[in-house]
């Protein structure tokens, strides 16, 4: 394929292994083309090369694209995961952090304040391991948990 002229050449990515320009082709007119040294077609590692050694003026730096609402959203949510998959630490053991733990919490909570529960209770860590709780510690684990999530949730938005 034959070009006329080109312009505008900007690095496609960071590893400069490709080049984006404005290149004029006969009987297409001017259009977006990406340059790479590794291209199949001639055309398209001459523009490459001739980018590349600056013919249609410097080569401008990489720009990243921005990153959208949904990448930002499926970020932070991968990174909510992966700490509720973690598990959170308090008073140094490790307690799972999933829902069906926080529902469990909270049910105990209420089952101390209906006066259903008296003393202390059992709870297995993450690592199988029970532990005796009073009411006050299923509040604070219940909050560490919960304020560990809210932390994640409150990234979102």
């Amino acid at each position: 394929m034959k070009s006329t002229t080109a312009h505008s050449p900007q690095w496609a990515n960071e590893a400069h292994t490709a080049i984006n320009l404005l290149v004029t082709f006969d009987g297409i007119g001017e259009v977006p083309f990406t340059a790479s040294a590794a291209d199949v077609e001639p055309h398209g590692v001459d523009l490459f090369q001739r980018a590349q050694a600056m013919e249609f003026g410097p080569v401008a730096a990489y720009v990243s694209p921005p990153i959208s609402r949904a990448q930002q959203v499926a970020a932070i949510e991968a990174e909510r995961d992966a700490t509720i998959a973690a598990g959170v630490v308090h008073e140094g053991a490790l307690f799972h952090a999933d829902d069906t733990f926080l529902t469990e919490m909270l049910g105990r909570i209420m089952g101390y304040q209906a006066g259903v529960y008296s003393g202390s209770l059992p709870v297995r860590t993450k690592e199988n391991i029970i532990v005796l709780l009073d009411q006050v510690q299923h509040v604070a684990l219940a909050a560490a948990v919960g304020a560990e999530r809210g932390r994640h949730n409150d990234n979102r938005r």
